[in-house]
């Protein structure tokens, strides 16, 4: 029998009458959501608010005792302490107390302070600034997390990060679709090939487990500018595990990204804030976007799985739907990219090997070869202007110009500035990019990529472009356009860096 199937069915009436008996504490009490477990919000008629929690039959009484310590110990951890509900002590002046259900099973009663906000699923709008303080409050409680530490937390748990494959190998097959089961089946694979033999470097310790935007509460702020718009709360410790350290930001990226039109953008917010307050080691960055990934896979696996054995249990599902257009999002996503794009929220190079490639460059070690043929240092070379302001492109060649009329237009352009050779700029945005070559996706009117990511090389027809620096019994390519390009060799972000394998490529 599982965990769900095993949870507590006590009624608020029972709850009314276990916080009198047990806390001395008489109130009109609230069923509160769970998985696994009861909560319910105990409310006074003085006004002050409690949280009665009785734990599944199948916990083990060391664990919900590791959970008690854990708040103990984040209640003197400084600022976070502020974030975290502190424990409740029974009339008999213990953590917790053994119950017995309306069933005959032994269940685990304690009651903790009530922290009050608004869960981050219900807060709109998702301001970046919301975003950042997520990662902020997840650095903070993990810098607190990593003096502390439990035996009963060192255990194999079903929502582990650490055990991402064996889960989705477990249970994807319970995934009905096709389409979506390969999908899961994609991601997987990516995380084994690139990911998974990283994780062996990474840093451990116990983690929340959870950061979900239930378990998320936003404040309610000293202004309505700063309404919901920074952390007050992190609830339910029920997962906490020794895991991946780094497995807390991927969660609450994970759930933070979700219907998010730019998924990198919030993961980015959301890393930043995380790295201005516990900064994360490289190793840790680059994982990060794959266990991201992973646990929005475990998330819709488990969700199969148990809609099986409860169907009729709509909490199990509540995140599903967002979860299914999140992995389809990222899925058309470069990994690479992501990878950059979150070293560089963090204010490090995005390309990990920038600085050793600069140096290298720098160093003359070697001698860079021509990339076109019959141009010194010293010729001139006309720059020519093809962005949106670009008085080169009159309507006529946008709208019906074709190749000829801009190629007469480009080479026009370099007589007039006394070359014979021309180049256009990297990072520029074209209206001439409006062809579906540029979508993004199969709708005729999404959008397109405007921004030019390379080096464009114009020079007369017939002139030899090398590939390489070495001699080679094959006659060099010949210029058949006006139009060359010579791409930067990498995307995505705004440096480009030579491959130090081809050093022909630096120009």
């Amino acid at each position: 029998m599982s965990l769900v199937q095993h949870a507590p069915r006590f009624s608020t009436d029972d709850a009314g009458r276990l916080a009198q008996q047990y806390f001395g504490i008489s109130g009109v009490s609230r069923a509160l959501p769970s998985e696994r477990d009861q909560n319910f919000l105990i409310r006074t008629s003085a006004g002050e608010a409690r949280v009665l929690k009785i734990a599944n039959g199948l916990e083990a009484a060391a664990l919900i005792d590791a959970q008690q310590r854990a708040l103990r110990h984040l209640a003197t951890a400084g600022a976070v302490s502020e974030l975290c509900p502190q424990v409740v002590l029974t009339t008999l002046g213990e953590d917790c107390a053994p119950i017995a259900g309306p069933d005959g099973r032994q269940h685990w009663l304690r009651m903790l302070t009530y922290v009050p906000g608004t869960p981050v699923a219900i807060v709109r709008p998702h301001t970046p600034g919301l975003m950042a303080s997520i990662g902020r409050a997840m650095g903070e409680l993990d810098r607190a997390l990593a003096t502390f530490d439990d035996p009963a937390l060192h255990r194999d748990f079903h929502w582990d990060l650490a055990h991402a494959s064996v889960v989705i190998n477990q249970f994807k097959g319970e995934i009905a679709d096709p389409a979506r089961r390969a999908l899961v089946e994609r991601h997987l694979a990516r995380f084994e090939h690139t990911s998974a033999s990283m994780l062996a470097g990474v840093r451990r310790g116990i983690i929340h487990g959870d950061a979900n935007d239930y378990n998320l509460l936003a404040g309610d702020g000293d202004d309505l500018a700063s309404l919901h718009q920074s952390i007050s709360g992190i609830l339910d410790f029920g997962d906490m595990v020794w895991s991946y350290r780094v497995g807390d930001l991927a969660i609450a990226a994970a759930y933070a990204l979700l219907d998010k039109p730019d998924p990198l953008a919030t993961v980015m917010q959301v890393t930043g804030g995380y790295h201005a307050v516990y900064p994360l080691e490289e190793n840790e960055i680059a994982v990060l976007w794959a266990l991201i990934c992973m646990r929005l896979c475990m998330s819709v696996c488990h969700a199969a799985h148990q809609r099986r054995l409860e169907p009729q249990n709509e909490y199990l599902s509540v995140s599903e739907r967002p979860a299914w257009e999140a992995l389809h999002r990222l899925d058309q996503l470069n990994a690479q990219l992501a990878h950059y794009a979150l070293r560089d929220a963090c204010g490090l190079e995005p390309c990990p090997r920038n600085t050793a490639v600069v140096s290298w460059l720098q160093s003359g070690a070697v001698q860079v070869a021509p990339v076109v043929a019959g141009i010194r240092p010293s010729d001139k070379v006309a720059v020519v202007d093809l962005s949106v302001g670009s008085t080169l492109l009159t309507p006529q060649i946008l709208l019906d110009g074709g190749v000829a009329a801009l190629s007469a237009a480009i080479d026009g352009a370099i007589r007039a500035q006394g070359a014979n050779v021309g180049i256009g700029g990297n990072d520029e945005v074209r209206a001439i990019y409006s062809g579906a070559a540029f979508a993004l996706d199969e709708s005729p009117t999404g959008p397109r990529r405007t921004v030019h990511l390379g080096i464009d090389i114009f020079a007369p027809a017939g002139t030899p472009v090398y590939a390489h620096s070495t001699v080679s019994c094959m006659p060099p390519p010949r210029i058949r356009r006006i139009t060359t390009m010579v791409p930067c060799s990498y995307y995505g972000t705004r440096q480009g860096t030579a491959n130090p394998s081809s050093p022909s490529l630096a120009t």
